[in-house]
């Protein structure tokens, strides 16, 4: 075999940023034999996955998701995460992929039997590749074989996370707040009830079904924990954008204007978050993006970046209950 054709330092590159065989393959063109000679005389072991440093954002929307509607499943040797969507739901699902899929991930959509009416329902399914990473998730979520909550879970949650879990499981109800906690033990619940009270202050009971019930006195206080990363979508769910009748007061948007002060279509934003009263500013503005996608600074403005523009606005004002 003639080594003069492969670029050895190409493949080194590649191994050292972390990309398997099959990822350098693609990136190359290289057949796998070939792959398996460059290593060899680059006494570079074989790598069967991707190491992967999650953001704190992504982070967030892995661990609400799982609080929520996501499942670990164990594949071959690694595990992989996955969650799914109704298609009334699917820009929001599709909204928490964009997050997620350099890790990467993907999604399909699939025909699935509803167990409660027997019908069979479109849902658009997210999911990632097998890696080692989600045994750390599993070995959290299911040390018991089921899926449970710990103080070490809710310990790592951040508004994000617990926006991402009301917005699977969560429902607006009567003067208060429902999360869908029933699959979940008593004293998971109770672990859950006692974060919200010593992290937020915020006053919650747990029926006999084993949901969390966020009493009326502090709805205010857990919407303005959640309302900045709500999807647009699932606004329907936050008392302060109803009205008496239950109907939604009207659709919050952003005010977008770019360097020539033209304002481009909403059409092309791939952010959709509930907004209103909203600054942009260019992106040699002095706004903190640290923390980009999802920051609040101390103004209560909350930033985002997209195409190279930052967007900073205030939640919508709650209502009075």
């Amino acid at each position: 075999m003639k080594t003069t054709k492969y670029n050895y330092d190409l493949v080194k590159s590649l191994h050292e940023q972390g990309l398997t065989n099959g990822e350098i393959k693609k990136l190359t063109d290289y057949s796998f034999e070939a792959l398996r000679y460059i290593r060899n005389k680059l006494n570079i072991p074989t790598k069967t996955y991707r190491e992967i440093n999650l953001t704190e954002n992504e982070e967030q929307i892995i661990l609400g998701s799982l609080l929520g509607d996501g499942t670990i499943i164990k594949q071959h040797r690694y595990p992989m995460f996955t969650f799914s969507h109704s298609l009334k739901q699917e820009r929001y699902a599709l909204w928490k992929y964009e997050f997620l899929k350099t890790l990467p991930f993907t999604y399909k959509y699939y025909d699935q039997l509803d167990k409660r009416s027997g019908n069979i329902t479109k849902v658009v399914k997210v999911y990632s590749r097998t890696n080692p990473l989600y045994n750390y998730y599993k070995e959290m979520f299911y040390s018991t074989g089921k899926k449970e909550v710990t103080a070490e879970i809710v310990n790592k949650l951040k508004p994000l996370g617990i926006a991402i879990w009301f917005q699977d499981d969560g429902f607006n109800h009567q003067s208060g707040y429902y999360i869908a906690t029933n699959s979940f033990s008593l004293e998971s619940c109770n672990i859950i009830k006692n974060y919200f009270k010593e992290v937020y202050n915020i006053n919650c009971n747990v029926d006999k079904e084993h949901r969390i019930y966020i009493l009326k006195e502090s709805c205010k206080k857990f919407e303005d924990i959640i309302r900045p990363f709500m999807h647009k979508d699932l606004l329907y769910k936050l008392k302060s954008v109803l009205n008496k009748q239950g109907e939604l007061l009207g659709s919050p948007t952003i005010e977008i204007v770019n360097e020539d002060n033209q304002q481009p279509s909403l059409a092309s934003n791939s952010f959709e978050g509930s907004t209103t009263n909203s600054r942009v500013l260019n992106k040699d503005s002095n706004a903190n993006t640290s923390a980009l996608p999802f920051n609040i600074d101390s103004e209560g403005f909350v930033t985002t970046n997209y195409n190279d523009i930052v967007v900073k606005w205030k939640p919508i004002k709650s209502i009075d209950y």
